[in-house]
């Protein structure tokens, strides 16, 4: 599902927050990849929001196939970071020290003693020009959910921007987002 061949991962750079990540591309550009319908069992949000925030994590639910996928990007991001990890890390770094800070795309969850299936955590934009966009099976424009609850459940199809590779004290991952 992941063909890698043709992926570049940039060099790290600062946003205006402070934010570093590395960009990751397909052909020199951003990667998109359209995935099989999942649902989105928690809906969409963030923890402690107070409904203002306009970019939200949206969990989608593994089968095998999402976590063959989720396997194949981390795998890949691994390779590149430990090939370059002085570029990235300002040390060399062993697969192992690369594989001990990063952050899988594939998470499993436990609550209230109940485990649920493993989850690929991405982000939605509710506003502005990368908002996210929903469509009818018939590929007719459909009004998006509002956030919370509307989303709890849902079955989609989604299109995924794999954006980028994110670092934070001492720990790094991939940036996913659902377009």
């Amino acid at each position: 599902m992941a063909n890698t061949a043709n992926w570049t991962l940039l060099p790290i750079s600062v946003n205006a927050r402070g934010n570093k990540n590395a960009s990751i591309l397909e052909n020199g550009k951003p990667l998109k990849i359209k995935l099989h319908p999942t649902t989105a069992p928690f809906g969409a949000g963030l923890f402690n929001d107070n409904g203002t925030s306009t970019r939200l994590n949206l969990d989608l639910q593994c089968d095998e196939v999402y976590l063959e996928f989720c396997t194949a990007v981390d795998e890949w991001c691994i390779e590149q970071l430990t090939s370059r990890s002085t570029e990235f890390f300002k040390t060399k770094k062993s697969r192992a020290e690369v594989e001990a800070i990063f952050k899988p795309s594939a998470t499993p969850h436990c609550s209230k003693g109940i485990e649920y299936a493993p989850t690929l955590r991405t982000k939605i934009n509710t506003l502005g020009t990368n908002a996210v966009r929903c469509w009818n099976p018939d590929k007719t424009a459909k009004a998006t959910p509002e956030c919370g609850l509307d989303w709890k459940g849902a079955t989609i199809t989604p299109e995924i921007l794999i954006k980028s590779i994110w670092f934070m004290q001492g720990a790094c991952g991939v940036v996913y987002e659902t377009t």
